[in-house]
């Protein structure tokens, strides 16, 4: 081990000043016990919230906005600004995510992603640019095409009328309409970022509808459903636009949100949100400077990255039965909360030591 090894510890207990202090006190240790290392924070990693992990990076706010509701479960959309607000992100998870309906109210046929183009009309500005869609998991099967309906775009059945998207109606359409969309909303660029859990067959025993059942509500019955419906709208949308959209893993992403995007918008790019955050910052090099990282175990998407680079990490599991990745070692701790944290220092300390002096 060389004389500088630099530790770069990934945020703990969700407050910054308990995360500082933690940090402080395991310097002070490594010095008292002449350990030649040092803790840094490195706080851009994929959090639950990735929002706030990019909006941090910026140093702009996250914002809120009332929704109108799904079912009259109102909500509180997330959204936020970055360069000069030409950039605008949005958490689609806080408007439709798995939680923003009780599992018993949840009704996958009638669920759209309407609200969704409720938000994003009130809060793109007029210097916005990039549209960027984060924690892309959502309740609503409907392809995307509730989003794209609210946005202006019309939908019809075969005898001519106009259909109200829902997802139990997507097979239903024959042709659609630009008509009334503002030309804008074809101009901008969009980024969807999914995790690697996202990207999947939209349609057949491993589609959208039977990998999403428990986030959608849908019954076994409501599943197979949901699977024809998507494969008839898929098939239509095919042979009207001539792409070839239904076979590209990333056009499941978002419980299918991305297929309406890459079908109707100019310019769409689906990414997975840790190399998106590598590619627009200097997380990058940050990961270089440090020779190891001591992260939660709950955070698979950094982790499969860092040994992806071969990184050393020190992995913090609670309970058993976790994944274990080739460059990580496991260290046993309670439960990562406040109440814990001298507990979990003594743990942290423990495997140092014996890393060290072994």
């Amino acid at each position: 081990m060389n004389m500088s090894d630099i530790f770069a510890i990934s945020p703990l207990f969700n407050d910054v000043d308990l995360d500082q202090a933690f940090i402080s006190k395991m310097n002070q240790w490594l010095t008292k016990e002449k350990i030649t290392a040092k803790l840094i924070s490195f706080p851009y990693v994929d959090h639950n919230d990735p929002l706030r992990t990019v909006l941090d990076y910026y140093q702009e706010p996250i914002s809120t906005l009332q929704t109108e509701g799904y079912f009259g479960f109102t909500s509180e959309a997330h959204y936020g600004y970055a360069d000069s607000k030409k950039t605008l992100f949005l958490d689609v998870g806080s408007i439709l995510g798995e939680d923003i309906v009780p599992q018993l109210a949840k009704a996958p046929l009638m669920a759209s992603t309407h609200e969704i183009g409720r938000v994003l009309k009130k809060k793109v500005r007029p210097e916005t640019k990039k549209i960027i869609f984060t924690n892309i998991s959502n309740i609503a099967p409907d392809l995307g095409l509730g989003f794209l309906e609210e946005l202006g775009i019309e939908f019809f059945g075969q005898n001519g009328k106009k259909i109200k998207i829902t997802s139990g109606k997507i097979g239903q359409i024959y042709s659609f309409s630009y008509e009334k969309m503002a030309k804008k909303w074809l101009n901008y660029e969009y980024l969807i970022l999914g995790g690697e859990d996202d990207v999947g067959p939209l349609v057949g025993e491993d589609s959208i509808s039977y990998r999403n059942q428990k986030l959608t509500g849908a019954s076994p019955e409501i599943v197979k459903l949901l699977d024809r419906e998507t494969l008839k709208a898929v098939n239509t949308f095919e042979k009207i636009l001539d792409k070839r959209i239904m076979y590209k893993p990333e056009a499941s992403v978002g419980n299918g949100f991305a297929f309406g995007c890459l079908s109707f918008f100019r310019h769409v790019t689906v990414q997975n949100q840790v190399q998106a955050f590598i590619d627009w910052t200097d997380f990058g090099k940050d990961i270089e400077k440090s020779d190891y990282f001591i992260i939660p175990n709950y955070y698979l998407s950094f982790r499969e990255l860092l040994d992806d680079l071969g990184k050393k990490a020190f992995v913090l599991q609670e309970g058993e039965g976790n994944i274990v990745y080739l460059n990580e070692v496991e260290i046993p701790v309670p439960k990562i909360t406040g109440g814990n944290v001298d507990l979990l220092m003594r743990q942290i300390q423990s495997i140092l030591k014996i890393f060290y002096f072994r």
